[in-house]
């Protein structure tokens, strides 16, 4: 009995303790840093939207990072024909901006899924 209580005590913490670390950091001026907890999820983004602009990353520019719950599989952004699980969905909403253009993505927790507005 005190095994049970000791496992479901250490999923607690460690539940906890994965919240705490998937959380935005704040810059202090109201933007999420994305420099700080999840510069993989930014960087698949960055990646992406230099590939697709045939430019370097270094003339991209991160506006913001804001961890979301999408309303369904889509992440949001469901095409006019596209049939999208109703599931909340974890994950970014994340703006880049190059040359005073601003492009906003939406991606799941680990960008393995990546949607540009």
């Amino acid at each position: 009995m005190k095994k049970t209580y000791l496992v479901a005590a250490v999923m607690v913490l460690a539940l906890i303790l994965v919240a705490w670390a998937s959380r935005p950091v704040n810059d202090g001026n109201g933007d999420q840093n994305p420099g700080g907890d999840h510069p993989e999820v930014v960087q698949e983004v960055i990646s992406k939207l230099k590939d697709t602009l045939g430019i370097s990353a270094d003339e991209i520019k991160v506006e913001s990072i804001e961890q979301v719950e999408w309303p369904n599989a889509c992440l949001g952004l469901a095409g006019e024909d596209e049939m999208c699980a109703e599931v909340i969905t974890p994950g970014w909403k994340i703006v880049l901006s190059v040359a005073g253009d601003d492009y906003t993505f939406h991606t799941d927790l680990s960008a393995n899924y990546i949607r540009q507005k």
